[in-house]
């Protein structure tokens, strides 16, 4: 297992970080104040930046000089740089980082970034479609407590692994498998596996539990035995996995719910359970 260099510390409203995000939609028209573009132009000379406000603050969303990477520099009315950001390449990410992350997005579509405030201090934050991460260093992380007992860290664990697992082997089955309905089945597991991880991490996080981000032993042995399968052989054992799985995390879900001592584990156990129940039945139904 490889050392995380940083992890998510929570997931923040739309509302909370309505100035982060480079997509906002900007106005070609629009100019900011000429304080502003003047700071802004002694600073990046010959760049011409897409301006949006914000109540009293003013971003400029620009390129670098390769074109390769976005920015964008958030300024007072005044013209003082209150927030810098840009985007992080894969050759500026340490390879844990981007293990860290593509283990929360499963590969989906994501973007990691760079965040310094005028007082110096760097944040790291990625973005998908459906939320924005914050992360902080797992050295702050590791110097507090669990909040969760060893049987509750125990479940949550087994059911990171299982949602690792199941990912893992729905892409696989997008290559392997010709039989479209069960490539449907694994786009929707996809989907449906990365929402749970997502909040299973965000709450891991919020509890202190350190989450696996990879296969284990025993999953890599299954996976080498599953990749090698072609056609029927594998689509029958790719519909067993997918089974096993489905008891397994209904399972431990059922535990936490039952038995987890803390309010939001216990809740979120809930819901999860809910969701899990709702998403079987409706396969089932589709396959009938």
């Amino acid at each position: 297992m490889f050392t995380v260099l940083l992890i998510a510390v929570t997931v923040f409203a739309s509302s909370q970080t309505q100035d982060v995000p480079l997509g906002a939609r900007v106005n070609p028209a629009f100019m900011a104040p000429p304080t502003v573009m003047t700071r802004f132009s002694s600073a990046h000379p010959n760049v011409i930046p897409a301006w949006s406000a914000n109540g009293e603050h003013y971003a400029a969303v620009f390129k670098n000089a390769q074109g390769s990477a976005s920015h964008k520099e958030i300024y007072d009315r005044n013209g003082n740089l209150l927030r810098s950001i840009h985007e992080l390449p894969a050759s500026e990410q340490a390879r844990s980082i981007q293990q860290f992350v593509n283990a929360v997005y499963h590969n989906q579509n994501h973007q990691l970034w760079r965040m310094q405030d005028s007082s110096g201090q760097v944040r790291v934050f990625s973005t998908s479609d459906n939320d924005t991460l914050w992360y902080g260093s797992m050295r702050e992380m590791t110097a507090k407590p669990s909040l969760l007992n060893e049987q509750e860290e125990l479940l949550l664990n087994k059911l990171a692994a299982l949602e690792i697992m199941d990912v893992t082997t729905a892409q696989l089955t997008l290559v392997n498998s010709a039989d479209s309905t069960l490539s449907k089945v694994a786009r929707t597991r996809i989907k449906e596996a990365g929402k749970l991880n997502r909040d299973l991490t965000a709450l891991a996080v919020a509890k202190n539990v350190s989450l696996p981000t990879e296969l284990n032993t025993r999953q890599q042995q299954q996976y080498q035995k599953i990749s090698g399968l072609q056609g029927r052989d594998y689509d029958k054992a790719y519909s067993k996995l997918i089974g096993e799985t489905d008891h397994q995390t209904k399972k431990h879900l059922k535990k936490l719910a039952e038995r987890a001592t803390d309010e939001d584990l216990k809740n979120w156990a809930n819901k999860a359970l809910s969701s899990l129940e709702l998403n079987i039945k409706a396969r089932r139904d589709a396959a009938m």
